[in-house]
């Protein structure tokens, strides 16, 4: 292993003040995301400032405003009516919960989104691949990850790379409407 990914990886499990030994991208150290299927799935538009109550926490589908987040990473929270609208559009949402703060999990997402190959749909419009990333203070875990009608939860401060990153080739492009807006 890299030691650069090795640091990464130290950094994304903030377990004590004494880190374990650099877990292994398969997750040695972190519990295996979970997946979960989330349906039948609503998708009306709703005027904006609407409040939604969705099924599944985080939201993977349902009623969402008209417009959509930019892709990308945020620091601060992207309200789900936006977001769940990024799933409809094939998007991946990375979402933390972490009110003492995490920035090691937070590297460890970022250089997560950033590893995704090109997305064909995207080409030309500045957009390398249709995912964004958002603090979620309304997580009932502290790391999770949503696509249209899927969830994947870890329920440890720390991220496994590898069930995250077959979760998202698993579901990334497998919206209702697959476009790069």
């Amino acid at each position: 292993m890299r030691p650069t990914l090795a640091l990464l990886l130290a950094c994304a499990c903030g377990r004590s003040a004494n880190p374990p030994p650099a877990p292994e991208p398969d997750g040695g150290a972190c519990p295996v995301g979970a997946v979960a299927q989330v349906s039948p799935c609503s998708f009306q538009h709703v005027d904006a400032g609407t409040q939604v109550q969705y099924d599944s926490n985080p939201p993977a589908c349902g009623d969402h405003y008209p417009i959509w987040a930019e892709w990308g990473v945020y620091n601060s929270p992207i309200p789900p009516e936006f977001f769940v609208h990024n799933e409809e559009h094939g998007g991946v949402v990375l979402l933390y919960n972490c009110p003492s703060g995490c920035p090691g999990v937070v590297s460890a997402l970022t250089a997560v989104l950033e590893a995704q190959p090109a997305d064909p749909i995207c080409a030309g419009s500045g957009v390398n691949a249709r995912m964004l990333l958002t603090p979620d203070p309304s997580l009932d875990v502290p790391v999770a990850a949503a696509a249209w009608g899927w969830t994947w939860k870890e329920p440890d401060l720390c991220v496994d790379t590898a069930s995250l990153q077959a979760f998202i080739d698993a579901h990334y492009g497998q919206g209702r409407e697959p476009i790069c807006p």
